[in-house]
């Protein structure tokens, strides 16, 4: 009785949607296939640009043409704008450059506050005995470096 009751439901449905005319919307017509963006700073063609909504930041970035000293390094080049949004290139001058813990010299490590050439010795060859570093905190295991060292210099290491 059920699957009858179900069938019957089933084709009742089927002929009212053939009977209807659905029309089928578009969606892509409702968002602008394209927008403006600003870009500035060390890119030698600054200003507002025109940019397709599927363009990628490297694509945009062709357009302006990077200056020699552009960092880049901290962009998602693969990352697509939004409708009004700014994009500051900074200066490679103006980024304030990190010391990897995992690959940085002795003499690099050694211009780190409170780290001497002894320290930073014991911290390359922590790093070589453990693989590199996995988390900045591990810097803590290495004998000589504390946590008001580790605080002093926290925000001039990276891994």
């Amino acid at each position: 009785m059920i699957k009858k009751l179900i069938l019957i439901v089933f084709i009742a449905l089927t002929i009212i949607l053939q009977a209807v005319d659905i029309e089928r919307i578009d969606l892509s017509k409702t968002v602008d296939a394209s927008y403006d963006i600003e870009i500035k700073g060390e890119v030698e063609k600054p200003g507002v640009y025109t940019v397709d909504r599927s363009m990628t930041i490297a694509k945009i970035l062709e357009k302006a043409r990077l200056k020699d000293d552009a960092d880049i390094s901290s962009l998602n080049l693969s990352q697509c704008m939004y409708p009004h949004q700014v994009l500051v290139i900074p200066s490679e001058k103006d980024a304030p450059k990190k010391i990897s813990i995992n690959s940085a010299t002795l003499e690099e490590l050694d211009t780190l506050h409170g780290i001497g050439p002894s320290t930073a010795q014991k911290i390359i060859d922590h790093r070589l005995e453990n693989n590199g570093f996995k988390t900045l905190e591990e810097l803590m295991e290495v004998s000589g470096i504390g946590e008001k060292t580790f605080q002093k210099i926290r925000d001039h290491i990276c891994l």
